[in-house]
Protein backbone atom coordinates (compact mmCIF):
# COMPACT_ATOMS: atom_id res chain seq x y z
CA UNK A 1 0.00 0.00 0.00
CA UNK A 2 2.38 2.81 1.02
CA UNK A 3 4.72 1.70 -2.40
CA UNK A 4 1.59 2.55 -4.37
CA UNK A 5 0.63 5.95 -2.23
CA UNK A 6 4.47 6.85 -3.08
CA UNK A 7 4.30 5.97 -6.88
CA UNK A 8 0.81 7.71 -6.76
CA UNK A 9 2.44 10.83 -5.34
CA UNK A 10 5.30 10.56 -7.67
CA UNK A 11 2.76 10.55 -10.76
CA UNK A 12 0.90 13.84 -8.97
CA UNK A 13 4.10 15.65 -8.79
CA UNK A 14 5.31 14.54 -12.54
CA UNK A 15 1.96 15.89 -14.13
CA UNK A 16 1.57 18.58 -11.57
CA UNK A 17 4.83 19.88 -9.99
CA UNK A 18 6.12 21.02 -13.39
CA UNK A 19 3.16 19.89 -15.46
CA UNK A 20 4.37 20.56 -19.08
CA UNK A 21 7.96 19.28 -18.50
CA UNK A 22 9.50 16.88 -20.67
CA UNK A 23 11.31 15.70 -23.91
CA UNK A 24 10.36 16.99 -27.08
CA UNK A 25 8.47 14.84 -29.68
CA UNK A 26 9.63 14.46 -33.03
CA UNK A 27 8.01 16.90 -34.91
CA UNK A 28 10.57 19.37 -35.50
CA UNK A 29 11.84 20.23 -39.14
CA UNK A 30 14.01 17.92 -40.46
CA UNK A 31 17.89 18.88 -41.05
CA UNK A 32 18.79 20.46 -44.06
CA UNK A 33 14.91 22.22 -43.95
CA UNK A 34 15.31 25.94 -45.56
CA UNK A 35 14.28 28.66 -43.16
CA UNK A 36 10.66 28.43 -42.75
CA UNK A 37 7.81 31.20 -41.80
CA UNK A 38 10.55 34.35 -43.18
CA UNK A 39 7.09 36.16 -43.25
CA UNK A 40 5.61 35.72 -40.31
CA UNK A 41 4.19 38.48 -37.99
CA UNK A 42 6.54 38.73 -34.65
CA UNK A 43 6.26 41.19 -31.94
CA UNK A 44 9.65 43.07 -30.57
CA UNK A 45 9.77 44.28 -27.27
CA UNK A 46 9.15 47.54 -28.68
CA UNK A 47 5.67 46.01 -29.79
CA UNK A 48 7.14 46.92 -33.27
CA UNK A 49 6.60 43.89 -36.02
CA UNK A 50 8.79 42.27 -37.18
CA UNK A 51 9.47 38.69 -38.92
CA UNK A 52 12.36 35.82 -39.16
CA UNK A 53 12.93 37.07 -42.45
CA UNK A 54 13.71 40.81 -41.44
CA UNK A 55 16.03 39.96 -38.43
CA UNK A 56 18.14 36.69 -40.11
CA UNK A 57 21.56 36.88 -39.91
CA UNK A 58 24.14 36.89 -42.94
CA UNK A 59 26.09 34.42 -40.90
CA UNK A 60 23.73 32.66 -38.80
CA UNK A 61 20.29 32.82 -37.60
CA UNK A 62 19.62 31.35 -34.32
CA UNK A 63 15.90 31.15 -32.92
CA UNK A 64 15.50 29.52 -29.42
CA UNK A 65 11.47 29.30 -28.30
CA UNK A 66 11.16 30.76 -24.55
CA UNK A 67 9.00 31.33 -22.18
CA UNK A 68 8.42 33.26 -18.99
CA UNK A 69 7.02 30.91 -16.21
CA UNK A 70 8.59 27.96 -16.90
CA UNK A 71 11.38 26.84 -14.59
CA UNK A 72 13.65 25.13 -17.49
CA UNK A 73 14.13 28.44 -19.38
CA UNK A 74 14.55 30.19 -15.84
CA UNK A 75 17.59 27.92 -15.17
CA UNK A 76 18.94 28.86 -18.47
CA UNK A 77 18.68 32.46 -18.01
CA UNK A 78 22.12 33.27 -17.37
CA UNK A 79 23.99 30.69 -19.82
CA UNK A 80 21.72 32.33 -23.13
CA UNK A 81 22.69 35.53 -21.81
CA UNK A 82 26.37 34.54 -21.70
CA UNK A 83 26.54 32.99 -25.00
CA UNK A 84 25.00 35.66 -27.18
CA UNK A 85 27.26 37.96 -25.70
CA UNK A 86 29.89 35.85 -26.74
CA UNK A 87 28.44 34.50 -30.26
CA UNK A 88 26.75 37.12 -31.64
CA UNK A 89 27.33 40.41 -33.95
CA UNK A 90 27.91 41.14 -37.36
CA UNK A 91 25.54 38.54 -39.43
CA UNK A 92 25.54 36.38 -36.10
CA UNK A 93 21.82 36.62 -34.65
CA UNK A 94 20.43 34.28 -31.67
CA UNK A 95 16.78 35.31 -31.25
CA UNK A 96 14.68 34.50 -28.55
CA UNK A 97 10.82 33.24 -29.13
CA UNK A 98 7.75 32.99 -27.17
CA UNK A 99 5.11 31.13 -29.05
CA UNK A 100 2.55 30.70 -25.94
CA UNK A 101 -0.93 31.42 -26.14
CA UNK A 102 -1.10 35.00 -24.71
CA UNK A 103 -4.93 34.90 -24.52
CA UNK A 104 -4.75 31.93 -22.04
CA UNK A 105 -1.87 32.49 -20.42
CA UNK A 106 -1.06 36.41 -19.73
CA UNK A 107 1.74 36.08 -18.15
CA UNK A 108 3.40 35.18 -21.65
CA UNK A 109 1.99 37.74 -23.53
CA UNK A 110 3.93 40.71 -25.38
CA UNK A 111 4.38 43.08 -22.79
CA UNK A 112 5.10 40.61 -19.78
CA UNK A 113 7.64 39.25 -22.07
CA UNK A 114 9.09 43.02 -22.35
CA UNK A 115 8.51 43.18 -18.20
CA UNK A 116 10.31 39.70 -18.20
CA UNK A 117 13.73 40.37 -19.90
CA UNK A 118 14.21 43.46 -18.19
CA UNK A 119 13.73 42.07 -14.78
CA UNK A 120 16.24 38.97 -15.54
CA UNK A 121 18.60 41.31 -17.65
CA UNK A 122 18.01 39.25 -20.77
CA UNK A 123 18.82 41.76 -24.16
CA UNK A 124 18.66 39.16 -26.60
CA UNK A 125 15.75 40.47 -28.97
CA UNK A 126 13.18 39.00 -27.74
CA UNK A 127 9.76 38.70 -29.83
CA UNK A 128 6.50 36.62 -29.24
CA UNK A 129 4.98 34.76 -31.84
CA UNK A 130 1.01 35.58 -31.27
CA UNK A 131 -0.47 33.07 -33.44
CA UNK A 132 2.32 30.60 -32.38
CA UNK A 133 2.55 30.55 -36.64
CA UNK A 134 6.62 29.64 -36.00
CA UNK A 135 6.67 27.38 -33.71
CA UNK A 136 3.85 25.21 -35.71
CA UNK A 137 6.65 25.94 -38.97
CA UNK A 138 9.91 24.85 -37.25
CA UNK A 139 7.79 21.81 -35.34
CA UNK A 140 8.86 23.54 -32.19
CA UNK A 141 6.94 21.81 -28.74
CA UNK A 142 9.75 22.79 -26.23
CA UNK A 143 11.07 25.57 -24.17
CA UNK A 144 14.15 25.97 -24.28
CA UNK A 145 14.24 24.77 -28.06
CA UNK A 146 16.62 25.85 -30.29
CA UNK A 147 17.53 26.02 -34.51
CA UNK A 148 20.57 27.37 -35.88
CA UNK A 149 20.18 28.29 -40.00
CA UNK A 150 23.44 28.81 -41.72
CA UNK A 151 24.41 31.56 -43.60
CA UNK A 152 22.02 30.17 -46.73
CA UNK A 153 19.37 29.49 -44.35
CA UNK A 154 19.50 26.37 -44.34
CA UNK A 155 19.14 23.87 -41.20
CA UNK A 156 22.10 22.46 -39.24
CA UNK A 157 20.66 21.75 -35.53
CA UNK A 158 18.10 21.36 -33.69
CA UNK A 159 17.59 20.61 -30.33
CA UNK A 160 18.66 21.49 -26.75
CA UNK A 161 20.86 23.43 -25.68
CA UNK A 162 23.32 21.65 -23.78
CA UNK A 163 23.58 18.34 -21.96
CA UNK A 164 22.61 19.44 -18.59
CA UNK A 165 19.25 21.24 -17.93
CA UNK A 166 19.14 21.67 -14.28
CA UNK A 167 22.87 22.31 -13.26
CA UNK A 168 25.11 24.40 -15.36
CA UNK A 169 27.74 22.77 -13.45
CA UNK A 170 26.94 19.54 -14.90
CA UNK A 171 27.09 20.57 -18.55
CA UNK A 172 29.77 18.35 -20.19
CA UNK A 173 28.00 18.77 -23.93
CA UNK A 174 27.38 22.75 -24.83
CA UNK A 175 25.33 21.82 -28.03
CA UNK A 176 23.91 25.16 -29.32
CA UNK A 177 27.35 26.58 -28.93
CA UNK A 178 29.55 23.85 -30.80
CA UNK A 179 26.58 24.57 -33.32
CA UNK A 180 27.37 28.31 -33.58
CA UNK A 181 31.24 27.84 -33.70
CA UNK A 182 31.13 25.09 -36.28
CA UNK A 183 28.93 27.53 -38.61
CA UNK A 184 30.99 30.57 -37.88
CA UNK A 185 34.14 28.48 -38.83
CA UNK A 186 32.13 26.77 -42.21
CA UNK A 187 32.77 23.59 -40.10
CA UNK A 188 29.92 20.74 -40.39
CA UNK A 189 27.99 20.52 -36.90
CA UNK A 190 29.26 17.46 -35.34
CA UNK A 191 26.20 17.08 -33.14
CA UNK A 192 23.11 18.46 -35.65
CA UNK A 193 20.59 17.14 -33.74
CA UNK A 194 19.28 16.39 -30.41
CA UNK A 195 16.42 16.09 -27.83
CA UNK A 196 15.21 19.56 -26.60
CA UNK A 197 13.88 19.37 -22.72
CA UNK A 198 11.51 21.49 -21.51
CA UNK A 199 8.13 23.33 -20.78
CA UNK A 200 5.73 22.28 -23.32
CA UNK A 201 4.47 25.82 -25.90
CA UNK A 202 0.83 25.97 -25.26
CA UNK A 203 0.59 26.87 -29.14
CA UNK A 204 -2.44 28.99 -30.42
CA UNK A 205 -5.56 26.60 -31.25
Amino acid sequence: MKIRQWTSRLLLIGCFGFPYASFAQDAAIPLGTPMPALDVKLTSGAGAPSSLGALRGSAYTAVVFWGNKCPWTTRYENRIQLLSSELTGTGKVLLLVNSNDAAAFPAESAAASTAYARENGITIPYLTDPTSALAKALGASRAPQAFVFDAAGTLVYSGAIDDSPGDPGNVKKEYLRDALMAVSESRPVAVPETKAFGCMIRTVR
